[in-house]
């Protein structure tokens, strides 16, 4: 499947609240691909993850997209 459509199902399940989905989906995305894209992937787990409450995660997944391209954002500080 086309890694656009998966994109775009995962955000409409984390507009509907079905985050638990979303990381299925984009855990799937990234299944063999161990750049994560670039570390896009890694930092739309960490969101997800951070969307749940799982800072432990979003901290891992945040980690992992830095790895792969330290040009990478954060929307939130989850280092406190």
């Amino acid at each position: 499947m086309n890694h656009n459509v998966l994109e775009r199902q995962a955000a409409l399940l984390i507009a509907d609240g079905s985050v638990d989905d979303a990381i299925k989906v984009v855990l799937h995305m990234a299944d063999g691909d161990q750049s994560l894209e670039g570390g896009y992937l890694g930092e739309r787990l960490g969101e997800c993850y951070g969307l749940i409450g799982d800072l432990h995660a979003a901290k891992y997944w945040y980690g992992r997209a830095v790895e792969e391209n330290p040009d990478v954002r954060r929307e939130n500080d989850l280092s406190g």
